[in-house]
């Protein structure tokens, strides 16, 4: 949340310290404008290094999907992929899915 809420930050502040000009227009503080606009460029590849980080291998080696559904290698992949108590095999898959094509 971090990350999100600095470049919101950076791009107010640009706005709040700019300037109106005498021919009618509003510019923003150029050196804000320039910190947000490199937060823009560098922090959603930061967010899905950590993301990717913190989930861990398993993003980049699950199973496919039909795999799941086979009937010999399904059940195995259930039994080996459980977590936490409450958390479905499907879900957990489901959420690495979504990492795997935000990143």
């Amino acid at each position: 949340a971090y990350l999100n809420e600095n470049i919101g930050g950076t791009a107010l502040a640009a706005n709040y310290a700019g300037k109106a000009m005498p021919a009618g227009n509003f510019l923003p503080d150029v050196l804000l404008a320039n910190i947000c606009k490199h937060n823009v460029t560098k922090f959603p590849y930061e967010i899905a290094r950590l993301t990717q980080d913190l989930a861990g291998g398993i993003v980049v080696t699950l199973p496919a999907d039909k795999d799941f559904k086979h009937e010999v290698a399904g059940p195995m992949l259930e039994r080996f992929l459980k977590a936490k108590k409450g958390v479905s095999v499907d879900h957990r898959r489901r959420i690495l899915r979504l990492i795997e094509n935000m990143t």
